[in-house]
């Protein structure tokens, strides 16, 4: 019964997209502070950041929101395809059906917020920050993770598939349900009691037990009659 139930909170609600023929155009500069947004499509352009604004059903193409602050951002039923949100900081977000592809999201921060029905493909994500963030039915796949922080966030049932997530921080972190099958767990920075009800691979349950427990792993070949 309790697969049942880990399987059944990993299915993602896929987002609502606007059509692009009957989307409102966002031009550049034209986003503002606690304004809300509904059916757009934006494109080629550079975004400034604002607070609390509220964005419903929206495709964003080759859009650059770096080096940008958008606290408590509201997401929902929205499409990043090819943007570049390195070191953005997003901080109290709120983010539901929303999907990340192929975008560059290097030092992004999305700490202290809510995170359901999302994912993130093909992306770079080294570095990034998710400190205290809540996960729900969200799915990493093949994705650099490498040196992200997660400390003390709530991972339960999240995906990390064909990921690299080496030196990544999990200290403090829920795992309950968390599948890294696939992924690249090397020098994960993580208490051992913390992958209790975690999914993984059997040669990652011996790297782990190697690494943290201090366990030696042979084969039956190698005892000496």
């Amino acid at each position: 019964m309790a697969r049942k139930r880990t399987e059944k909170n990993n299915l993602i609600e896929p987002p609502e997209l606007p059509q692009e023929v009957s989307s409102e155009v966002l031009l550049e500069g034209q986003i503002y502070e606690l304004e809300s947004y509904d059916n757009i499509w934006v494109s080629n352009c550079k975004l400034p950041g604002v607070r609390g604004v509220s964005i419903n059903k929206a495709y964003f193409q080759n859009v650059q929101i770096s080096e940008t602050q958008f606290p408590r951002f509201e997401l929902k039923n929205t499409r990043f395809d090819k943007c570049d949100l390195a070191n953005a900081e997003l901080e109290k977000a709120n983010l539901n059906k929303v999907e990340f592809i192929n975008c560059r999201l290097l030092g992004c921060q999305i700490m202290k917020s809510q995170v359901q029905n999302t994912l993130i493909k093909d992306c770079q994500v080294k570095f990034a920050q998710f400190e205290f963030t809540k996960f729900k039915a969200v799915r990493f796949e093949n994705c650099d993770l490498e040196d992200s922080n997660f400390q003390d966030a709530d991972l339960s049932n999240v995906v990390f598939l064909n990921c690299n997530m080496r030196n990544a921080m999990l200290s403090g972190a829920k795992l309950i349900g968390t599948d890294f099958r696939g992924s690249n767990i090397e020098n994960l920075q993580i208490k051992l009691e913390q992958l209790r009800e975690s999914v993984i691979e059997p040669f990652q349950a011996i790297y782990l037990l190697q690494q943290y427990a201090g366990v030696v792993v042979k084969d039956s070949d190698s005892i000496n009659c």
